[in-house]
C-alpha cells in the first residue's frame, strides 16, 4: 500500500509540518521511525553538533603541543592534534567497550564520545593535510590560509572565508571556486579579480556585481551577460570606463559611497526566484547541477536528498550538513565523511 503524506505537531516547537510520501519511503529504507519534530527544529539539533567558527587554544593530550583546536579547553574530550590523531601512536580499537543491553543505549553513547579521542579541527584525509593553515576547520588540503572553514581542497593564501574550492588570493568570501583575487563577494566562480560580486561566473576584473556572467571590466552592474566597460549598465569607451573608475579606487570614503549607491541602483532590476542553476525537481536555494532535491541548501552534483545544507557528490540522503561527498543512504548525520553509505547518526 502506498505512503500518504501525514501532518504532524513538532514536539519542540509545537508548529505543524508535513510529512511526504517519498520521506516514508526513505525511513523504511533506512529502518528508522519517522521523526516528531519538524525540519526546521532537527536542523537547530544537527547544527549543534559542528562548531565551524569557533576556535581555541588548546595542548595535543598525546604529544604535549600547544594546537588550535575546535574544542573548548574546559571541555571533557581527548584531543589529538592532526598528527597524532592520524598516526599509529594510539589505537582506536584500545577503546573498545561492550555493549549493556540493561543500560540505556544513549548514556552508554556519551560515555564512549567523552573516552575516544577527537581530530584538534576537521581536515578529510581525502583531501589532504593544510599546510601553515593552522587557524581552518572542516578544511583540507589547503596552503598558507587564515580562518577558512568548510573549504578546499586546493586553497591557497585565503581568509576570512567559508565555502571554497581551487581558489588563490581570495578574502572575505563566502561560497566560490576557482577564484583568484577576489574580495567580499558571495556566491562567485571561475572569476579573477572581482570584489563586492554576488551571483558571479566567468567574470574578470569587475566590481560591484550582481547576477553577471562572463563579464570583464564593469563596474556596477546588474544582470548583464558577456559584456565589458559598462559602469552603472551603461557602456563606456575604454578610456572614460578607466577614468570614472579610477577616481574611486583606494578611497575609503567613496567606496563606502559606491556600496550604499550600488545597493539602491541593484534594487531597480528584477531579481531571480532563486539562485538554482542546471536542476530538475529542486526546492531550496543556491542548488547546482542536482536533481530531486527538496528543501535543500547550498548543494552541488546530489540527487533524491532532503533537508540538507552544504552538500557536494551524495543521493539519497536526508538531514545531512556538510561534506558527504561520494555517499549515499545517509540520515541525520553531520560532516560524514567522503565514500559513506548506509549511516545513521
Amino acid at each position: 500500500m502506498p505512503n500518504k503524506a501525514e501532518i504532524k505537531i513538532c514536539k519542540n516547537c509545537k508548529t505543524d509540518f508535513k510529512i511526504e510520501p517519498d520521506d516514508f519511503s526513505f525511513y523504511e529504507q533506512m529502518k528508522v521511525l519517522a521523526p516528531g519534530i519538524c525540519p526546521d527544529c532537527r536542523f537547530k539539533m544537527r547544527a549543534i553538533w559542528r562548531n565551524e567558527r569557533t576556535l581555541y587554544k588548546r595542548t595535543c593530550d598525546l604529544c604535549k603541543r600547544s594546537i588550535i583546536t575546535m574544542y573548548n579547553p574546559k571541555s571533557p574530550y581527548i584531543v589529538y592534534c592532526y598528527e597524532c590523531f592520524n598516526s599509529d601512536k594510539w589505537d582506536p580499537y584500545e577503546y573498545g567497550v561492550d555493549y549493556n543491553p540493561a543500560r540505556p543505549f544513549f548514556e552508554q553513547l556519551k560515555e564512549l564520545i567523552k573516552k575516544v579521542p577527537k581530530q584538534a579541527t576537521y581536515s578529510s584525509i581525502s583531501d589532504g593535510s593544510n599546510i601553515n593553515s593552522e587557524y581552518t576547520n572542516f578544511a583540507g588540503g589547503n596552503k598558507d590560509s587564515y580562518l577558512i572553514f568548510n573549504s578546499g581542497p586546493k586553497c591557497e593564501n585565503c581568509g576570512y572565508s567559508r565555502g571554497l574550492i581551487a581558489s588563490r588570493d581570495v578574502y572575505d568570501c563566502y561560497f566560490g571556486d576557482e577564484l583568484e583575487n577576489v574580495y567580499e563577494s558571495v556566491n562567485v566562480h571561475k572569476s579573477n579579480g572581482v570584489a563586492w560580486g554576488q551571483n558571479a561566473n566567468d567574470c574578470i576584473d569587475s566590481n560591484y556585481i550582481l547576477n553577471c556572467s562572463g563579464c570583464q571590466n564593469c563596474f556596477g552592474c546588474v544582470n548583464l551577460r558577456h559584456k565589458s566597460y559598462y559602469f552603472f549598465n551603461e557602456p563606456l569607451k575604454r578610456e572614460e570606463w578607466l577614468r570614472q573608475v579610477s577616481e574611486i579606487a583606494g578611497s575609503y570614503k567613496k567606496t563606502e559611497e559606491m556600496q550604499k549607491k550600488f545597493a539602491d541602483f541593484s534594487l531597480k532590476f528584477p531579481r531571480r526566484g532563486d539562485n538554482n542553476l542546471k536542476v530538475k525537481n529542486c526546492t531550496g536555494d543556491y542548488l547546482f547541477e542536482s536533481k530531486n532535491c527538496h528543501n535543500c541548501f547550498e548543494l552541488s552534483d546530489c540527487e533524491d536528498m532532503r533537508y540538507s545544507f552544504s552538500v557536494k557528490l551524495a543521493k539519497d540522503c536526508m538531514d545531512v550538513i556538510g561534506h558527504c561527498r561520494n555517499s549515499e543512504l545517509l540520515y541525520n548525520g553531520v560532516a560524514v565523511g567522503a565514500n559513506s553509505r548506509n549511516i545513521i547518526s
